[in-house]
């Protein structure tokens, strides 16, 4: 295992910093070891791709503008909120209205930031359990997997729906979060090796997540494990036809994160492959 742990962090960088299409990412960012590092990584969870990046970037800035908000109440506090707008990289705090739209969507039915996390955590559960029934042999079926976790996570009008049409919308929500699935598996196993989790196993709340950044260099480090055995595998299909697990995966579509050196350090720490060499 160790083995494959290494020649996967190798493939990693393969990829990363290949500018060839067919071996690549779609996208490689970097995040600093603080209360924005956490907030990027976050945003990216929340809206990984290229056309979201806006709606990212909102997200990120209102998780922020609430943290300085709830952190910086009462008088006395204004050198203390303008050094965490600079340290933030802020040219403005959100209003409250603002930022309750970015993390709940409110008035949009289709819901904020927070709404998104949540999709990304479903996936998670449900990435992990199959991946758990592959390794038994249990015999189940990804949409057996998909079907049974998501009722723990849908709604109550979702589970009224016709079973076709419930288990596409199920699978939309899978196939928006597998770009960064491995990037939640970082995220959860790391708060609950840390004890950030519930006894539920259950990730804390933004804000908490924010102020105490120091999960994410062990997500760093385990979303690279998660990853680097999905590129030996990937690349060991490729090599002998052999299909290793049953899970999909296709490297164009990932979305990845390392953490920041002073080299790639701008204001937006997240890059297509077409931005990256010229970051270097």
């Amino acid at each position: 295992m160790n083995e494959m742990v290494q020649i996967g962090k190798e493939l990693i960088n393969l990829y990363a910093f290949s500018e060839s299409p067919k071996r690549s990412f779609s996208r490689v960012g970097w995040v600093s070891d603080d209360c924005s590092g956490a907030a990027d990584y976050l945003a990216l969870l929340a809206y990984p791709l290229e056309s979201e990046d806006s709606k990212r970037i909102n997200f990120k800035n209102a998780m922020l503008s609430a943290l300085v908000r709830s952190e910086c109440k009462g008088k006395g506090m204004s050198a203390i909120k303008a050094k965490m707008i600079e340290q933030f990289g802020l040219s403005d705090l959100m209003i409250w209205r603002d930022i309750d739209r970015a993390l709940t969507g409110s008035p949009n039915k289709l819901g904020g930031g927070v709404k998104k996390l949540k999709d990304r955590l479903h996936s998670h559960h449900v990435f992990v359990a199959y991946d758990s029934s592959l390794s038994q042999n249990a015999g189940c079926s990804f949409n057996d997997v998909l079907s049974h976790i998501s009722s723990a996570y849908e709604s109550r009008r979702s589970t009224f729906q016709e079973p076709d049409f419930r288990l596409d919308n199920l699978k939309k929500i899978f196939r928006a979060s597998r770009p960064v699935i491995h990037l939640t598996y970082g995220y959860v196993i790391s708060c609950q090796s840390i004890g950030l989790a519930n006894d539920l196993g259950q990730v804390p709340h933004i804000n908490k997540m924010l102020r105490n950044p120091n999960w994410l260099g062990k997500a760093l480090e385990l979303s690279e494990v998660v990853l680097g055995l999905q590129l030996y595998e990937y690349e060991s299909e490729l090599k002998t036809g052999k299909k290793l697990r049953g899970h999909k995966f296709n490297p164009t579509e990932v979305v990845h994160l390392k953490p920041m050196v002073s080299a790639h350090s701008k204001d937006d720490p997240i890059s297509t492959p077409g931005e990256l060499s010229t970051s270097m």
